[in-house]
């Protein structure tokens, strides 16, 4: 699989099982990015300034949800 330099990154339980419903708020900013041509990878907040993590994903480029959408 090639690598996604592009990134979306989503608050900690963005994916969590254990929150329901589920928090999708981050779905539209994601397809818009594939609208756009790129497929994103997704990081969690937790991990987005950690380089040497985003550098063995070759992630070069973090889009962060829109401030409104943010927890």
């Amino acid at each position: 699989m090639a690598a996604r330099s592009t990134a979306l990154v989503i608050p900690e339980y963005g994916l969590s099982k254990e929150q329901w419903p589920p928090d999708w708020r981050f779905a539209g900013p994601y397809m818009k990015l594939i609208e756009r041509g790129v497929v994103p990878a997704i990081v969690l907040d937790s991990r987005a300034k950690d380089e040497a993590y985003l550098k063995a994903r070759g992630i070069t480029e973090l889009v962060e949800l829109p401030k409104q959408m943010a927890p």
